[in-house]
């Protein structure tokens, strides 16, 4: 399940008191990441052995989630294995932060979602994500699923990513290039700061076959499901903020009729924007 930012923020800090105690003891010692995505320093102990169960690289993350049924298609197990999450996370966390099924706070006020969220997003739209395929990521906070989309719509397709927060915008085009510098150069992502609901940009890459909205909305913007290609299909989780949400798939079938699925409870950050609360029918 995805989590608000301030339950991001207390599992994270809960988690460094722990480190903090072992570090005072001098069993651990820290290996910052460069900006690379290289751990530097010699450690004096592996803390992450402490840890039973713990993640320590990417692929440990990805048999994990195929271990537990949330990851299955192939091509959505090829994306996550090319993507790897450290370098979408703060700069001030520990590399194998990344490597666990949990949200991380990036900051103002969001969070990178748990992996298995991102794998269920993947799953739903594969089938949408094909080589040569537009897809939009509304909110697309550090740009870790929208890299994910692009390896699987390249090498023809697009994915247009928006964040409202300028400074996450920028951090997350330059983890891109950190990450899968070739995402940008060839132009198959293209992330930028905004208002993802009454950019300019939607009109200039709209219809999309696969949306994929990372904060809730109150009702199905409708500026969304007008944007989706006839056959194309949306993931949005919808619902109030500070009460569980439903996360929905909506399909758009050959003649541009609608049809709502609700897949599970889920708790995202709010989507802002000028169109955000309006309903549906509007």
């Amino acid at each position: 399940m995805a989590t608000s930012a301030a339950e991001g923020n207390l599992r994270y800090h809960k988690r460094q008191i722990i480190y903090s105690a072992l570090l005072c003891a001098g069993v651990l010692a820290i290996r910052p990441v460069s900006a690379q995505g290289k751990v530097s320093g010699p450690s004096r102990m592996d803390w992450s052995s402490l840890i039973p169960g713990r993640n320590l690289t990417n692929e440990d993350l990805v048999k994990e989630l195929i271990q537990e049924k949330r990851l299955q298609h192939p091509r959505a197990v090829q994306a996550l294995l090319k993507v790897d999450r450290k370098f979408f996370i703060r700069p001030d966390m520990h590399e194998t932060d990344a490597y666990q099924d949990e949200a991380l706070p990036i900051g103002y006020g969001q969070t990178i979602s748990a992996p298995h969220m991102h794998a269920a997003a993947l799953e739903l739209l594969q089938g949408h994500l094909q080589p040569g395929a537009s897809a939009f990521d509304v909110g697309s906070g550090s740009g870790y699923l929208a890299a994910c989309m692009g390896v699987m719509v390249a090498p023809n397709g697009h994915v247009l990513g928006i964040e409202q927060h300028e400074p996450l915008a920028q951090r997350s085009f330059a983890s891109i290039r950190r990450a899968l510098p070739e995402l940008m150069d060839e132009g198959v992502v293209t992330l930028q700061a905004g208002d993802a609901l009454k950019d300019p940009a939607l009109e200039e890459h709209a219809p999309f076959d696969a949306i994929h909205v990372g904060a809730s909305a109150g009702h199905i913007p409708k500026v969304l499901t007008d944007k989706l290609k006839n056959g194309g299909r949306m993931v949005i989780p919808v619902g109030q903020q500070q009460d569980v949400q439903v996360l929905k798939c909506i399909d758009k079938d050959k003649d541009g009729k609608l049809t709502e699925t609700d897949l599970m409870g889920v708790l995202f950050v709010p989507l802002k924007g000028a169109t955000a609360s309006q309903s549906k029918e509007e």
